[in-house]
């Protein structure tokens, strides 16, 4: 014990020491960085000796307010110090932070980047002329710039980080460039009244890499100055990004073309469209949607047929993914032999079909498939000897009450169903453990053609005396020898 006190006591003055020598570092590091070198006109800069650069700042580290008394600014594209010119590149991060006075600001081209909280709470500030070769705006730039009403973004800007535009709450107007690439997490939070956006190119805008929802409350999308209700795809167009047309209202009507592969998860989040129009049927059945992605359109048009009775084509061999969510105008669905399996969501929330037959060449159904198709009530699955696979909730929150099982089907097939009222099985099936009978309270009937009893799961006491249960003649002393089927 006293060996630990005596080593504790000779570190001590060791560790004052070297706590202060990093204070006294880090303080030399700030004050190297944010230090100006010069200061030429009412700007402050600071200046790199090596490539003759230089990026307007502000006075000290201590003190923000340096430019509270401008009004106006124009930043030039060059300084003249004691004969060597530096060529201005950026403006720092926090470089007029609070410069309220500050209703007017440009720039001359050769300003590539504006830093984080660079304009931000620059309460008067109201018109900004951007360089066309501006590259980037930082984080919380213009953050509560109350009095900014509208907003023309530079040809040239590749990203905005996140917030840049936060509580801007009288802009009402933003046009973004073609050359936008990257937009961060909520550059318009809490910018409530945005009511115009104007756009220049639908295909770059596809491959927007964005964490925002900039359609929000938006009235009106402009192509080229002019309002769309339509909003098409171009062809050639093959992917498109998580997030980038979110919230976008105004729009009734989608179209795409067959070149598309991919879109993103969220793409078209909580979008109003009405109308779903594609070119080519059997490519959309290969397109790879992510989550997130069209609720409650209205109709789907392949070229310029409505579609009530969906005929899959020959040759299809799969069904991909949410490719027919929640479509209202699909009543009926006509499988091909071709085909081999059914995507997750495929058909959820199509809520006007009232049978699904699955060919015999179907062999998977995915999670939630059929999910809440609110007048499916019908499901036959044709005879087979090879079985079919079911996800979870294939078939959940759907009031199914006649189904034709002819192949042996997974365990979680028809679990979450409560409506069954009639159940016929097909002679090849020899497990019918899919059926989850205490489920089924209004049971009326059971018709089974196999041969043998198949795999069971059990029965209610109330079903052994209330359903109907016929079996093949030749099989009955079968059947009433097995532990489940026998007491029928």
């Amino acid at each position: 014990m006293k060996r630990n006190n005596q080593k504790t006591f000779c570190l001590w003055p060791f560790g004052i020491r070297l706590f202060s020598i990093i204070v006294a570092a880090i303080f030399a590091s700030v004050n190297a960085v944010s230090a100006f070198s010069v200061k030429v006109g009412d700007l402050y800069f600071t200046t790199n000796e090596n490539n003759k650069t230089a990026q307007v700042t502000y006075q000290s580290f201590q003190n923000y307010s340096n430019y509270s008394g401008l009004t106006s600014v124009h930043i030039p594209n060059s300084i003249n110090v004691n004969g060597v010119v530096y060529q201005v590149t950026a403006i720092d991060d926090y470089a007029f932070y609070r410069a309220q006075n500050l209703s007017y600001v440009s720039m001359d081209v050769g300003i590539k980047k504006i830093g984080k909280f660079a304009f931000n709470e620059c309460s008067s500030l109201g018109s900004i002329i951007f360089p066309d070769n501006l590259e980037n705006i930082g984080e919380y730039a213009f953050c509560r710039c109350y009095s900014l009403q509208s907003l023309v973004l530079p040809n040239g800007l590749l990203s905005i980080s996140q917030r840049a535009f936060q509580e801007c709450s009288k802009l009402t107007k933003v046009d973004f460039p073609s050359s936008i690439s990257s937009i961060g997490h909520s550059i318009f939070y809490k910018t409530d009244n945005i009511r115009d956006i104007y756009l220049h190119n639908i295909s770059s805008w596809c491959d927007v890499d964005s964490e925002s929802s900039i359609f929000y409350g938006v009235k009106n999308v402009y192509l080229d100055g002019k309002i769309i209700d339509k909003l098409e795809i171009p062809n050639g167009v093959i992917r498109i990004s998580p997030g980038v047309f979110s919230g976008l209202k105004c729009v009734s009507s989608i179209s795409f073309p067959s070149t598309i592969i991919n879109i993103g998860e969220n793409a078209f989040y909580n979008c109003d469209f009405k109308e779903l129009h594609i070119t080519d049927l059997k490519f959309w059945c290969s397109v790879d949607i992510e989550p997130g992605n069209f609720n409650n359109i209205e109709n789907l048009f392949v070229g310029d047929e409505l579609i009530s009775n969906l005929v899959i084509p020959s040759g299809t061999k799969g069904i991909s993914r949410n490719v027919f969510k929640g479509i209202a105008s699909i009543q009926e669905i006509q499988f091909p032999e071709s085909l081999g399996y059914i995507g997750d969501k495929a058909f959820s929330n199509c809520y006007n079909i009232e049978r699904i037959r699955f060919n015999k060449s179907i062999n998977s159904v995915g999670n939630y498939s059929f999910y809440q198709c609110s007048k499916l009530k019908e499901i036959l699955i044709e005879d087979g000897e090879t079985s079919i696979s079911f996800g979870d909730n294939s078939f959940r929150d759907c009031p199914i009450q006649n189904i034709y099982l002819g192949r042996n089907a997974s365990l979680n097939g028809f679990q979450n169903l409560q409506t069954v009222l009639n159940v016929e099985i097909g002679e090849y099936v020899n497990d019918c453990r899919a059926f989850k009978w205490e489920n089924y309270v209004d049971l009326r009937t059971i018709k089974s053609k196999a041969l043998a009893p198949p795999q069971s799961q059990n029965f209610l006491d109330k079903q052994y005396k209330d359903v109907i249960v016929s079996v093949p003649e030749v099989s009955k002393k079968a059947y009433e020898s097995d532990l489940i089927w026998g007491p029928f």
